[in-house]
């Protein structure tokens, strides 16, 4: 039997989630027009579900999503009923938003309050929800595939994996920047921002909502929080420049990079920084179950303890191999990993 998701395990306003799905065999069976799709259904059910996709990476075989995923609001604060109808013709189209609207209408003008408050509940219940948003997206793309390319059978493995991410700059740039270079380390592309099928590759191409997402990013602050009013990254452009950055760190396209010089010295303990060491695969950046400081690594562990064995005492592991110049901003996991941890 598979062991329940591990959740974040703070009441904060919002948990943030890696989460990567991968195609049934791992069939490199996505072309451009498919992960265009795919990104219109991640977008839709976004928008409807109330998360925010912060970076995302579609490959030929799988994706990843760094995902937001906010607390749901107290109930005075629900959309109310205009605003929901809204919303669903706004996403799924006038069929559904007109049904809704006539069945809320109807329940309103019979005094019947606890169907009304039953069918508001039946849509909420899906909003704010990591699972359900994965759930529905891939099977909405999915069906669209299979008519598309006239197949049949399952697309996606059954199951996607997640790890929580610390809502703090040093957590989620990495795993932002992990998940940009994705199409570098397949060698798909020299730059990151070649790739339109990624966070980065989109808001480099002007798509506003990539952009928005960008300029936020960069708009951490050290430490932890964000920035109310970005005050050093104003633009979209600035965003970029900054990202672009954070990902290259001196290591552009002309410069020679060699995967397997950098493997070897990662396996041979050695410490890289950051641009060079997201270049290679590392099992850290995606099953290492939770990634943040050594706080909220040990919080995660205490909060799910019966997951793990007795005899283990600690949660929090050091992510092997990243340098960092502050150890206030090392990066720690849950998992414990004993071989092939890069590629």
């Amino acid at each position: 039997m598979r062991r329940p998701r591990l959740i974040s395990p703070f009441s904060t306003s919002s948990s943030y989630y890696h989460c990567i799905s991968r195609v049934e065999g791992n069939q490199p069976v996505f072309g451009p027009a498919d992960r265009e799709m795919l990104v219109e259904y991640m977008r839709m059910y976004e928008k409807l579900l109330g998360l925010h996709v912060i970076s995302y990476c579609i490959m030929p075989d799988h994706l990843h999503l760094l995902v937001e995923v906010p607390e749901r609001p107290a109930d005075c604060d629900l959309p109310d009923d205009a605003a929901l109808i809204a919303l669903i013709r706004s996403t799924l189209g006038d069929k559904l938003a007109n049904k809704l609207d006539d069945e809320l209408t109807s329940l309103r003008e019979e005094g019947n309050k606890t169907g009304l408050k039953k069918a508001r509940e039946e849509w909420f219940r899906r909003m704010w929800n990591l699972g359900f948003f994965m759930k529905v997206f891939k099977q909405r793309f999915a069906q669209w595939f299979n008519r598309q390319h006239e197949r049949r059978g399952l697309l996606w493995n059954n199951r996607y994996d997640s790890m929580i991410v610390e809502g703090k700059r040093e957590a989620l740039h990495t795993v932002a920047a992990y998940i940009d270079l994705n199409p570098v380390r397949m060698d798909l592309c020299e730059d990151p921002k070649e790739y339109l099928w990624s966070g980065y590759g989109a808001a480099v191409a002007g798509v506003e909502k990539a952009g928005d997402a960008l300029v936020w990013l960069t708009s951490l602050a050290p430490g932890g929080g964000v920035l109310p009013k970005p005050k050093q990254t104003k633009t979209v452009k600035d965003a970029i420049k900054r990202w672009n950055g954070v990902l290259s760190g001196g290591l552009g396209p002309k410069r020679k990079f060699s995967r397997e010089k950098t493997v070897e010295k990662l396996e041979n303990g050695e410490s890289l920084p950051r641009p060079e060491y997201l270049r290679c695969r590392s099992r850290f950046m995606t099953e290492g179950e939770a990634i943040g400081s050594r706080k909220f690594v040990e919080k995660v562990f205490s909060n799910a303890r019966d997951h793990f064995g007795k005899n283990r005492q600690t949660g929090a592991r050091p992510v092997e191999g990243l340098a960092w110049d502050d150890e206030s901003d090392r990066l720690y996991v849950l998992h414990v990993f004993k071989s092939k941890v890069f590629g």
